[in-house]
């Protein structure tokens, strides 16, 4: 009898062995299969693979800096301000003119995984003035030579742009492209423009403050997607 209950003993743990392989197997295979998915295609704008129309005229970041996302908003606003002022005396470029305007870009990155992207990102923003729509020309805001756009970090962008003379200027909407397939998953997209007696001659505020929360990306490595906020631009700043 002993021996016999050794055999079935035996038997049962062989079986229970078997059983535990084989879910485990399905376990790593849904895993898989689960991730794969998620480095898929994710776009949610219904733009994606179209094309990007743009002039010759492109602007360039004159500073750009990057915070760890553990910081709140107005953290690491204060940050890049202070960045801004150390740039604006080392460039010696207060000259008060009224034909540019200083444009802060603030963008924050998902903390979902694969919400990062190595692709080419474009930003362009339209303004309403005293004198009709505005738009300036595209800018790039992605560099190879960086690690931009990575999870949950905030990518602050400062630009300098041409605007025809006006009475006032306020920020109408702005617009986020990617290009490629590397997906990216963008949380916040902000843009300020703002009065300082040290850099110009303007006074108040416009703003866009947006938690888009929305996927961008394509099935093609040449496509475009994009992403506009709508009108949702706030406040007006007078020259």
């Amino acid at each position: 009898m002993k021996i016999k209950g050794g055999i079935i003993t035996r038997g049962l743990l062989l079986i229970a062995l078997i059983m535990t392989s084989c879910q485990k197997e399905e376990t790593e295979n849904e895993l898989f299969i689960e991730s794969s998915q998620e480095e898929g295609f994710t776009s949610k704008t219904g733009y994606n693979d179209s094309e990007l129309v743009s002039s010759l005229e492109t602007l360039t970041p004159v500073l750009y800096k990057q915070y760890s996302g553990s910081l709140s908003r107005e953290d690491a606003e204060t940050s890049f301000l202070e960045e801004v002022h150390k740039f604006m005396i080392e460039e010696k470029s207060a000259s008060k003119s009224e034909a540019f305007i200083y444009i802060k870009v603030a963008i924050r990155t998902d903390t979902d995984p694969h919400s990062q992207t190595d692709g080419n990102v474009w930003g362009r923003i339209n303004f309403l003035t005293n004198n009709g729509d505005y738009q300036v020309p595209w800018f790039r805001l992605n560099d190879p030579s960086r690690n931009d756009f990575e999870n949950g970090s905030w990518d602050f962008f400062y630009l300098k742009g041409h605007i025809p003379r006006s009475n006032w200027i306020e920020v109408k909407n702005a617009t986020l492209a990617l290009q490629g397939t590397d997906g990216w998953n963008v949380k916040w997209f902000d843009v300020h423009l703002q009065d300082d007696s040290r850099y110009s001659r303007a006074s108040g505020r416009t703003d866009i403050y947006n938690n888009p929360e929305v996927w961008l990306d394509n099935t093609t490595n040449s496509g475009w997607d994009f992403y506009n906020t709508g009108n949702v631009g706030r406040g007006r700043l007078t020259f």
